[in-house]
């Protein structure tokens, strides 16, 4: 299990102090063994992915990421680094770095109970990470913009600070 604490404060333009949230993230891991990712028959290949050596700036954390269960790639072998992310993909990202417990049933038109990103959806909504787009969908298959991603990001941070105050 390793834990990430950031904390840092900065100054608005008006020249008064912003506190910004103390964040503890746990991310509870998967071990290489059981991830299943590895292909051992090949011993020229190394770590989980064939495709990632274009972004070597990111290839260790997203071994990392692998080998701890958060993010699998598109299959045999291939993360596609430079495809764009999802919305559900992003949401099973965050589930796993932020190990959401399960949720409730889905409550999307378009999120089928058997799909497979219906659990981290669940979960999401559950956390209040997720809302929708105000006409009962989700739009999973819809690339997720930086934007969306950080709300989701800053409403998990904004969970964490609530409970924290009231311990």
């Amino acid at each position: 299990s390793t834990s990430t604490s950031s904390s840092s404060s900065g100054t608005s333009s008006g020249g008064s102090t912003t506190r910004r949230a103390n964040v503890d993230i746990a991310i509870t891991g998967v071990s290489t063994a059981a991830s299943g990712t590895m292909n051992t028959a090949n011993e020229e290949q190394t770590g989980p992915f064939d495709d990632i050596d274009s972004v070597l700036w990111a290839k260790e954390g997203i071994e990392k990421l692998a080998e701890m269960g958060i993010v699998s790639g598109r299959g045999d072998r291939i993360f596609a680094p430079e495809d764009n992310i999802t919305r559900a993909e992003a949401v099973k990202i965050l589930a796993g770095a932020f190990s959401l417990p399960e949720g409730e049933a889905v409550l999307f038109s378009d999120v089928a109970e058997d799909s497979w990103y219906a659990p981290y959806i669940s979960m999401a909504v559950s956390a209040n990470l997720i809302e929708g787009d105000g006409n009962g969908n989700f739009n999973p298959n819809d690339p997720i913009s930086r934007q969306d991603f950080a709300v989701m990001i800053c409403r998990y941070i904004g969970s964490s600070e609530q409970t924290t105050e009231m311990q």
